[in-house]
């Protein structure tokens, strides 16, 4: 990911550079916290973060829509009842910011989009962009 890519995704999530490829303090850090750091909300990026918190940061602050190549798409993947199950958000240029199990062993990661997508499929599981 390029310097140009970093400084305009720094406009809309303060929070993700700092993050990216680091390792929570303890189990129980998960996506939803991390999208939430990204973005800038204080505390968030160790945080278990449930799902009621989540979605009332996620209908408070975003707007429905987005695009994949700017920074602040928020995707979600929801099950078949619509609750939120994952979540990444973009960075921009292509590339997305997530944290993908809740284990302190894994790392903040980016990738880009479409294998941000790809290694998230899941039955029941299904993306919905929303910046």
């Amino acid at each position: 990911m390029s310097s140009r890519t970093w400084n305009q995704c720094a406009k809309v999530l303060p929070g993700a550079r700092e993050l990216a490829g680091t390792f929570p303090s303890s189990s129980g850090a998960n996506c939803f916290g991390t999208v939430m750091a990204a973005a800038g909300v204080a505390d968030a990026a160790d945080e278990w973060m449930l799902q009621d918190a989540f979605l009332a940061w996620l209908t408070s602050v975003c707007v429905p829509g987005g695009d994949d190549d700017r920074p602040g798409t928020v995707l979600v993947w929801r099950d078949p009842e619509g609750l939120p199950v994952h979540a990444a958000v973009t960075l921009g240029d292509g590339w997305a910011f997530e944290k993908p199990s809740q284990a302190w062993s894994t790392a903040r990661t980016v990738l880009t989009v479409q294998e941000t997508v790809k290694v998230n499929r899941g039955r029941g599981r299904f993306s919905n962009g929303t910046a």
